[in-house]
């Protein structure tokens, strides 16, 4: 499996096809997923095989979103499948990476390890100072691909709600993340408060 050559690929295909709105799932998102996926995998103690299929549904896990928006992730899944086997990806790695891949959807559902890892990895940055910042991205993209235009209320209250609904799969992402989303949660409920 010629795991650089793949990424060296994936990474150009997104750079330079993904529609210029994608501000919140652009390429900066994918490469803080992998390099969030990777750091969580030496942390959990994955194997280095475990890591290669790892990084690699990291690297796909938003592909789908080059041919539009919706159900993004099965169209990821199945991009991994049609050009994973140019790099020497068998089968069975291929079906692991898509299945991997296919966790990602919300509501997440995790039930492996290493699906916990990149599930943590792809929503690390609710835990995080740029919280706001990418949620706000998220919003802005939302609106401009049609999805839905949110007041300002409205989205406070979707985020809170789906901050006080998710859990981190992972001891690591619990420990190092849980905190910050927590103080986050606290923020909205204020500004909601401030708002009424």
């Amino acid at each position: 499996m010629n795991l650089p050559a793949a990424r060296e690929f994936i990474l150009q295909r997104l750079l330079t096809g993904l529609d210029p709105r994608m501000i919140y799932h652009s390429y900066q998102h994918t490469l803080d997923v992998c390099h969030t996926a990777r750091e969580l995998g030496v942390r959990e103690s994955v194997s280095p095989g475990e890591m290669e299929t790892l990084e690699t549904a990291a690297l796909f896990h938003d592909t789908g979103l080059l041919d539009g928006y919706a159900d993004h992730e099965e169209k990821s899944a199945e991009y991994a499948a049609e050009h994973l086997p140019r790099f020497g990806f068998p089968e069975e790695e291929i079906r692991k990476i898509r299945k991997l891949i296919r966790c990602t959807r919300l509501p997440q559902e995790a039930e492996s390890r290493l699906d916990q890892i990149l599930c943590d990895a792809d929503l690390y940055y609710l835990g995080q100072d740029e919280f706001f910042v990418n949620s706000f991205k998220l919003k802005l993209e939302w609106k401009l691909f049609g999805v839905r235009d949110y007041t300002l209320r409205e989205w406070l209250e979707l985020q809170q709600k789906f901050l006080s609904s998710h859990r981190y799969f992972t001891a690591t992402a619990r420990s190092e993340r849980e905190q910050g989303k927590k103080r986050h949660l606290t923020e909205i409920t204020e500004l909601l408060h401030h708002l009424q």
